[in-house]
C-alpha cells in the first residue's frame, strides 16, 4: 500500500504516544525497585482475620499520573489526526468537523452524526470506523481514550499500586495448630491514604515459617478497564490497537481515492 503523506502526523503522534508508555514503564520499575516497604501485620476484631500488608513509606511519584495522560492524550490524537488525514485525501481542503467516531454509547455517536458532528468526513470512513465498536460494550481499548477529553481527567488517572500475578506464599513448615488462609489482597485492597498494600488475610496468626511476597506494579483508577492491568499493558495494548485502526483508516483512503481513478 502507497502511504498517504498526511499520515506521517498521526504516525507521529502515536509514536510519541509509545515513547511516554517506555518513560512510564521505566519510572515504575524505578519505583518498584527503590520502594521502601515494610511488612506488618494487624489483627482485625470484626472479621478475626489476621491481615499482612505492605506500607510504603513513600507516596507513589506524582508524575505517574501526568506521563500516563500524555500517552493517552497521544493515542487519542493520533486517532482524529488519522480522520483528518482521511478527509483532506478525499475531500481537499481543510476540513472543520472531522474526528474519530467514538462515544459512551451507540446512541451518543448516533446523536453526534444527527448533529453533523462529523459532517467532512467520508462515509466511507464512518462506516469503517463503526466496525471498530467505538462504545461500550464494544472494543474495551477505546472509550477509555476519550476519558482524557474529560474535564475532570485527573480522575481518570489515579496510580493505585496492585501485585503484578499472584502473591507468593511459602510455608517451610505447617505451624502448630495448622493454617488457614482465607483469601489473598487484590487491587481493591490498596488504601493510598495509608499507603498500605493487602497481601493476604488469615485466620491463624502468622509464624515465622510463613513467607508472603509480591511484585509490584501500578494500574491506573477510576475506569474499570483501566484496573483490570498494569498501566502499561493496557497502554501497549491501546497502542497496537490505534496502530491497527490508523493503518486501516489509511488503506480505505488509497483504496477510495484508487476507485476515483478507475
Amino acid at each position: 500500500m502507497t502511504a498517504l503523506p498526511g499520515f506521517k502526523s498521526p504516525k507521529t503522534v502515536l509514536a510519541r504516544g509509545r515513547t511516554h508508555i517506555e518513560d512510564l514503564r521505566a519510572r515504575i520499575a524505578d519505583y518498584a525497585d527503590k520502594a521502601q516497604i515494610d511488612q506488618v501485620t494487624t489483627f482485625e476484631i470484626w472479621t478475626k482475620e489476621y491481615v499482612v500488608k505492605m506500607v510504603f513509606r513513600e507516596d507513589i511519584p506524582d508524575d505517574l499520573s501526568a506521563i500516563a495522560k500524555d500517552a493517552l492524550s497521544n493515542l487519542r490524537d493520533a486517532l482524529d489526526q488519522a480522520v483528518y488525514a482521511s478527509a483532506v485525501a478525499v475531500n481537499g481542503g481543510a476540513p472543520k468537523r472531522t474526528k474519530f467516531l467514538v462515544g459512551p454509547t451507540k446512541d451518543d455517536i448516533e446523536n453526534d452524526l444527527r448533529r453533523k458532528r462529523y459532517s467532512d468526513v467520508p462515509q466511507d470512513i464512518i462506516d469503517l470506523m463503526w466496525t471498530f465498536q467505538p462504545y461500550e460494550g464494544g472494543n474495551p481499548l477505546l472509550l477509555p481514550l476519550n476519558l482524557v477529553r474529560n474535564d475532570s481527567t485527573h480522575k481518570y488517572l489515579v496510580p493505585i499500586l496492585h501485585k503484578l500475578g499472584s502473591t507468593s506464599l511459602t510455608l517451610s513448615a505447617v505451624p502448630t495448630g495448622g493454617f488457614h488462609l482465607v483469601s489473598m489482597g487484590g487491587p481493591e485492597e490498596w488504601n493510598e491514604d495509608r499507603r498500605e498494600l493487602v497481601l493476604a488475610r488469615l485466620g491463624t496468626p502468622p509464624t515465622a515459617e510463613l513467607e508472603l511476597s509480591a511484585k509490584l506494579d501500578v494500574v491506573l483508577g477510576g475506569s474499570d478497564t483501566l484496573r483490570k492491568e498494569s498501566a502499561t499493558s493496557f497502554l501497549d495494548a491501546a497502542a497496537s490497537e490505534v496502530e491497527r485502526i490508523i493503518m486501516a483508516i489509511e488503506a480505505e483512503t488509497v483504496r477510495i481515492l484508487n476507485e476515483r481513478m478507475v
